[in-house]
């Protein structure tokens, strides 16, 4: 696992709790739209 990665889970997780807490989805959302767009921009291919 990258660092990014790390860095990531650990917000998801952050966020997570967060939202059990607040009953909000969104904040995941917009975590994994990030992650996917890192990803993407790193490996163009993986989001086809």
């Amino acid at each position: 696992m990258t660092r990014t990665t790390m860095k990531w889970l650990t917000r998801m997780m952050k966020c997570r709790r967060n939202w059990l807490q607040a009953g909000q989805s969104d904040c995941q959302w917009k975590l994994l739209d990030q992650v996917v767009s890192l990803q993407g921009r790193k490996s163009p291919e993986r989001t086809s």
